[in-house]
């Protein structure tokens, strides 16, 4: 428990300073520790505390304007991803989540290497689709949607109070589809209610920090550290299929 404890505040700590993170990150280091579909149960609650806590903290005042596709898409693609979880093994889900780690980590990093711009999502209703399915299998639904709405001229803080409605929208959404999709809290309720308090002390910690921090800097530690991880999966379980 103890372990658990301290990877969801360094996942939420992650998310206070950058506004992202804490779903990706926390798919990655809980799976090998209490298995890929428990991992995804237990982050869709913990995913629902911490939007909660991200939109109370940026504020629901901003224009809704342009977010219908959006909204769309993650109607569709929410529970596209959660049924594939459904139906693979364990280990092609650990290499599903392994390639998708390195494709969104090297894209970001490769980009910032290069001196380029990351590419958005142009397509409202492609970008919910995305980061509905992405989120839905493997609580990563982040990346489509942050490149979506940081894609314009808009102010940067109002950029992440669009960001935020939409994850927590999406988080709802999760939650309601959890038990037809076959997901079950691998904790008790005191036990998650530990878990929340982590949760809300590293991202509160994390989010008065962000002024201090290089978030750039910061940003381009955990890309790094999550290529790493996704090789790693992508490697160890794909070896294991092919050992069977």
């Amino acid at each position: 428990m103890t372990l658990l404890l301290v990877l969801v505040a360094l996942s939420a700590l992650v998310q206070g300073l950058s506004g992202f993170g804490f779903g990706m990150l926390g798919m990655a280091l809980l799976s090998p520790v209490i298995g890929y579909r428990d991992a995804l149960a237990l982050l869709v609650v913990l995913n629902l505390f911490i939007n909660f806590c991200n939109l109370a903290f940026h504020g629901l005042r901003f224009s809704w304007q342009g977010t219908g596709g959006v909204i769309g898409g993650l109607a569709v693609g929410v529970p596209a991803g959660m049924f594939l979880v459904t139906l693979l093994d364990e280990r092609i889900l650990f290499v599903l989540l392994g390639v998708f780690l390195v494709y969104a980590a090297g894209t970001f990093l490769w980009r910032k290497l290069r001196g380029g711009p990351v590419p958005g999502v142009g397509n409202a209703w492609l970008a919910g689709g995305l980061s509905g399915f992405f989120g839905g299998g493997f609580n990563a639904g982040g990346p489509p949607l942050v490149n979506h709405c940081f894609r314009g001229d808009e102010p940067f803080f109002e950029c992440k109070k669009r960001f935020a409605a939409m994850v927590f929208l999406m988080s709802v959404y999760r939650l309601v589809l959890s038990g037809p999709a076959g997901l079950h809290l691998p904790v008790g309720w005191g036990a998650l209610a530990g878990l929340c308090g982590a949760v809300l002390v590293g991202f509160s910690g994390g989010f008065f920090l962000s002024r201090k921090v290089n978030s750039d800097q910061m940003k381009n530690a955990v890309y790094g550290f999550l290529l790493l991880l996704g090789a790693y999966f992508v490697i160890t379980f794909g070896g294991r299929l092919l050992g069977d």
